[in-house]
């Protein structure tokens, strides 16, 4: 739907504004194996066609943890120009996310995303996350996420 005689999306029109991307693929991380072990997503082109400068990232997240225990989630997003260019961390340090047990041991859903202003990063962006697990033993965390871009250089027509 566009805004009689503007030619530009309506804001109603949210998909016009924005962009989403698989920004980490599901995977579970066991207290066994996982404890202190860094995942990366792919590289996601912020640039294509326009410039994204703006991101909210969604971390949907289920802890399956025993009674008293906890898992610490650190997030980062990195960034690079091109896949010539090592990565580096984009921005300030983002604020850990602690998700503790229930004491019914039942799983715990959580959102452990983030929103960043990207108008000072590079053109390829990627997520990072290390659950850190208080304890070993049969507690688990799955995860993925989804970048939504907005924030635009140009509007949609």
């Amino acid at each position: 739907m566009s805004i009689p005689g503007t030619g530009h999306a309506a804001q109603q029109d949210l998909g016009a504004y924005t962009s989403r991307y698989v920004a980490l693929r599901p995977q579970t991380a066991t207290a066994a194996a996982g404890t202190g072990t860094e995942v990366t997503g792919d590289a996601v082109d912020r640039c294509n066609p326009h410039v994204a400068l703006g991101v909210v990232v969604a971390i949907p997240a289920r802890a399956t943890l025993a009674s008293g225990n906890d898992v610490v989630v650190t997030r980062r997003l990195d960034h690079r120009a091109d896949s010539n260019e090592a990565w580096a961390q984009y921005g300030d340090d983002l604020d850990d996310v602690t998700i503790t047990a229930n004491n019914d041991g039942s799983a715990i859903d959580q959102d452990v995303g983030f929103a960043l202003d990207l108008s000072g990063a590079k053109a390829e962006v990627r997520l990072a996350a290390t659950p850190n697990f208080s304890a070993s033993g049969v507690d688990t965390l799955a995860l993925a996420a989804a970048f939504v871009f907005g924030g635009y250089d140009t509007n949609p027509q």
